[in-house]
């Protein structure tokens, strides 16, 4: 080989160990015997009890429609929520309601085909452009 390929090879060799060297000195200055300590019971001993009305601000029960179209699974949960809409999902369906319960519409359906979706494994809302993201379970 040329003389000039093993002088490289040599410089990469000393900065590859300095840089290692570097590293090691890194982590080892940021290890220290200063352990801090935090009482995590102290959390527990002084418990403040907050009404709802302070975490939550103004909130109401709103009956939902039950009809044969609208039932919902066991697994529901709510996705959005203001005074005009209710959106619910479940693992199959996301279900759209008005702010007084009435049932409106279904977002898209369960299946295979175009304009259908698989089993939902968790959805989110933008309220922005008012769309629905919907994750699905992969199934094998």
């Amino acid at each position: 080989m040329d003389y000039t390929i093993w002088n490289n090879i040599r410089t990469m060799n000393k900065k590859l160990i300095i840089l290692a060297a570097l590293g090691i000195a890194l982590m080892a200055s940021s290890c220290s015997n200063d352990t801090k300590m935090y009482d995590v019971n102290y959390g527990l001993a002084h418990e403040v009890l907050l009404p709802t009305d302070s975490l939550f601000g103004n909130q109401r029960t709103v009956p939902l429609e039950t009809t044969s179209e609208c039932l919902l699974t066991k697994n529901a949960s709510i996705i959005y929520a203001d005074e005009h809409d209710i959106l619910l999902s479940s693992a199959d369906d996301v279900y759209r309601f008005s702010g007084n319960g009435k049932f409106l519409n279904k977002v898209g359906n369960l299946g295979n085909g175009r304009s259908e979706h698989g089993k939902i494994a968790s959805c989110s809302y933008d309220s922005r452009n008012k769309t629905v993201g919907m994750f699905y379970k992969l199934t094998c």
